[in-house]
C-alpha cells in the first residue's frame, strides 16, 4: 500500500483491517504493517515522518536475535 510522507512515497507491506471494536457494529481497527530484515536510512526517515503525515498506526515486525519477531508501533 503506497502512502505519502511529505516528499517521500513509501510502500508498506500490508493494510490490516482487524475485528470490530464493539458488539453494536462498532468501528474496525485499521493499521499498516511492514516487515523489516534490515533497516535502511530511508526507512529511518519514514519512521520519523510517519506521525506527522499519517493518521493510522504503523506496526513494524523485525527479526529478533533470538529467532522470533519483535513488534514496534509508530503511532500518529
Amino acid at each position: 500500500v503506497r502512502v505519502r510522507l511529505g516528499d517521500i512515497v513509501y510502500e508498506t507491506d500490508f493494510l490490516v483491517i482487524g475485528r470490530r471494536t464493539g458488539f453494536d457494529g462498532g468501528a474496525y481497527a485499521v493499521w499498516f504493517e511492514d516487515t523489516k530484515g534490515c533497516e535502511t536510512p530511508t526507512f529511518r526517515r519514514v519512521r520519523k515522518l510517519w506521525p506527522k503525515y499519517q493518521k493510522l498506526t504503523l506496526v513494524i515486525l523485525k527479526r529478533s536475535r533470538g529467532g522470533g519477531w519483535e513488534r514496534e508501533q509508530v503511532t500518529p
